[in-house]
């Protein structure tokens, strides 16, 4: 079994309610603790999974937000929790993601993942708020927890540069936001991965992780707002051919979407020749492409600004209907 397929089996009891335990078929007890801070409250999870060791590092953070820490167990969750998320080894100025859970969040259950990729001088924290992500959460399936990674080497820069600990660690990252909840990387149902503008850049480095895991057939939807401002998207590529091979887009179970404005016509329509010539070679039906919303796989131009896709679109990206 490994660390993708190890749920957790929760205890019957607590020895304390300052901490939460559990044990894996595989790993030892872990804890997640609340750390004897003063003001602002943070808490450490030591992570048994050895290949992911580095989540260890990692400091959820209450700072963000109107946040506080919620027990869905006891019916604390009263209202949406916001973590800031930090490597307290190798320590940033600024989170290393941002992550936010509805009120309505069962941590008992399967967890959808909504993975939000900011662009040019936003963050990981002002995304929250310049996308609208808080408002079209409402829009989000059934028991999501949104992540926004601070991808940026330099976060807020007109700079594609990636910081270097996101594109080593970011399975990592990913689950240690988990453990924020007390679940891990096997206890995610689905992923919906949504970028704007330089997006696209973290965007291809988190497909590429997930690449060859069994995360990588729960990638639901990629949707890209106003994104491709480059033609080299081999990831991204990759992932519309594997889906167009194994029959998901037809089955209903995975959906590309590409909304585009005038700055990023040239490259999209590029992509939008490369996805039909994958249907024609796996003699797929081509209507599955299309401009209508509906279609499976949708290339569609619009004339709003480039500010407007995500605060406008994020919601309907994430509410896209999925068969298991």
């Amino acid at each position: 079994m490994s660390a993708f397929d190890a749920p957790f089996k929760r205890p019957e009891s607590e020895s304390a309610p300052s901490s939460a335990c559990f044990e894996t078929s595989q790993y030892q007890v872990g804890c997640l603790e609340r750390l004897p801070l003063k003001e602002p409250e943070s808490l450490v999870f030591a992570s048994p999974y050895q290949q992911f060791a580095e989540a260890s590092r990692f400091r959820f953070d209450t700072r963000a937000g109107d946040a506080r820490w919620g027990d869905a167990r006891s019916g604390d969750l009263q209202k949406p929790q916001e973590y800031n998320l930090r490597n307290f080894v190798d320590r940033r100025m600024v989170p290393d993601a941002t992550i936010y859970v509805p009120s309505q969040l069962d941590p008992s259950q399967p967890i959808n993942v909504i993975l939000y990729n900011h662009g040019w001088r936003d963050t990981s924290n002002s995304a929250m708020t310049n996308a609208r992500l808080r408002e079209q959460m409402a829009q989000a399936p059934p028991n999501s927890m949104l992540i926004v990674p601070a991808w940026q080497k330099r976060e807020g820069a007109e700079s594609s540069v990636e910081d270097q600990r996101f594109t080593n660690n970011f399975l990592g990252m990913l689950d240690g936001a988990l453990r924020s909840q007390r679940r891990g990387l096997g206890d995610i149902a689905s992923f919906s991965i949504v970028s704007h503008s330089a997006g696209y850049k973290p965007v291809e480095r988190e497909l590429a992780a997930m690449r060859g895991t069994p995360l990588y057939d729960r990638i639901k939807t990629v949707a890209n707002l106003d994104t491709n401002y480059s033609s080299n998207l081999p990831a991204t590529d990759a992932w519309i051919a594997h889906n167009i091979r194994n029959g998901r887009f037809a089955a209903g179970q995975a959906s590309f979407l590409n909304l585009y404005g005038a700055g990023t016509d040239t490259h999209s329509r590029g992509q939008a020749s490369r996805v039909a010539a994958m249907l024609r070679q796996a003699s797929e039906n081509p209507a599955f492409m299309g401009s209508d919303i509906k279609s499976p796989i949708v290339f569609q131009k619009l004339d709003i600004p480039h500010a407007e896709f995500p605060r406008r679109f994020f919601g309907s990206s994430i509410s896209r209907r999925h068969r298991s």
